[in-house]
């Protein structure tokens, strides 16, 4: 079951996020803390405000050596303009931590080089990590009102046979369809082409937290607290899983 917390009002949701995102730099510190980042319009606010978090929190003095590893978890490909892909998006929200170096964003690249070149991007992270650890330390996911999240849809057979194997997480690569870190998705609505961590690359997470506004998605939302193993964004949930909801 993926708890639900629901707040009546976006400051009340984003001190909530800014809270629980603290807590892991806490634990990671003083390596750095690594975050899978959903793209789309709803988390842009809360990057916002967790970038700013990342800042002043080294800017303590026993926290000066505190940085995050940012990766990209989904990219809109093709012939898409610029401003329309996750890594602007990202960028913008994280300019500061960006420019100050207390973060580092790991993008898509464009095809034909994906996800060949976001796979190799992984299995590097997955060397950093201490043996039996997730790839990551904390996965911001979206939530589509027809329950997808990331560039992984439903009904999309090809993509959830390549992604639904669990990662060992110090492996050097994939072995296989079956073990895929990265692959390519197509959408229902434009834009078609998607790039997407896979569904065990996205599992490989100590927690999970799907960042949702709530208008229209109330049977999507009702899918995560059900823990319905048909909905893709339950499939690609760790076990330490909640929504940030804003009503």
């Amino acid at each position: 079951m993926i708890a639900l917390r629901r707040f009546a009002g976006e400051e009340a949701w984003l001190a909530a996020i800014e809270a629980d995102f603290l807590e892991t730099l806490r634990a990671t510190a003083p390596g750095p803390a690594t975050l899978c980042l959903a793209g789309g319009s709803t988390p842009g606010p809360a990057y916002r405000r967790l970038a700013a978090a990342l800042l002043r929190y080294g800017s303590l003095p026993m926290h000066r050596s505190q940085q995050a590893l940012l990766v990209v978890g989904d990219e809109r490909d093709g012939s898409v303009d610029k401003r329309s892909r996750n890594d602007e998006s990202l960028r913008e929200a994280w300019h500061e931590a960006l420019a100050s170096g207390r973060a580092t964003l790991i993008r898509w690249g464009r095809s034909p080089a994906e996800p060949l070149a976001m796979e190799r991007h992984l299995a590097e992270l997955a060397r950093s990590r201490l043996a039996g650890w997730p790839l990551f330390d904390l996965c911001y996911l979206g939530l589509g009102a027809d329950g997808h999240t990331a560039g992984l849809f439903p009904g999309d057979a090809e993509v959830h046979a390549a992604s639904g194997a669990q990662l060992e997480p110090g492996a050097a690569g994939p072995k296989g369809a079956a073990a895929a870190r990265a692959l390519r998705g197509r959408a229902p609505d434009y834009p078609y082409e998607r790039l997407s961590l896979s569904y065990a690359t996205l599992r490989s997470s100590g927690k999970t937290r799907f960042l949702v506004r709530s208008p229209g998605k109330e049977a999507a939302l009702a899918a995560l607290a059900a823990n319905d193993p048909s909905c893709p964004a339950v499939r690609a949930a760790s076990a330490d899983a909640l929504a940030f909801v804003l009503d």
